[in-house]
């Protein structure tokens, strides 16, 4: 990601967002997916990304979100490598 300032807490810096507010090209999932990355709850990103990718009928736009959940779960796995000593 560009470097960019970060508020301490992306999602709590937000005044509410509606879904009558939210561009109905982009999920409201989505959105809550990227801030819940940013503040490290990988977890529950995936479960959005993948909540918007299930929502959206364009191709694209679905296949970007898979991505982005997959990528998210993958950061959150246990590394498969050596034990620590």
């Amino acid at each position: 990601a560009p470097d960019r300032p970060r508020s301490a807490s992306p999602i709590c810096s937000l005044t509410p967002i509606t879904a009558s507010v939210v561009n109905s090209a982009l999920s409201l999932d989505a959105v809550r997916a990227h801030l819940l990355e940013d503040t490290g709850d990988l977890a529950a990103a995936a479960h959005c990304y993948a909540a918007s990718a299930a929502r959206t009928d364009n191709a694209r736009e679905r296949d970007y979100l898979v991505e982005q959940a997959a990528r998210v779960s993958a950061i959150g796995l246990p590394s498969l490598g050596s034990p620590p000593l």
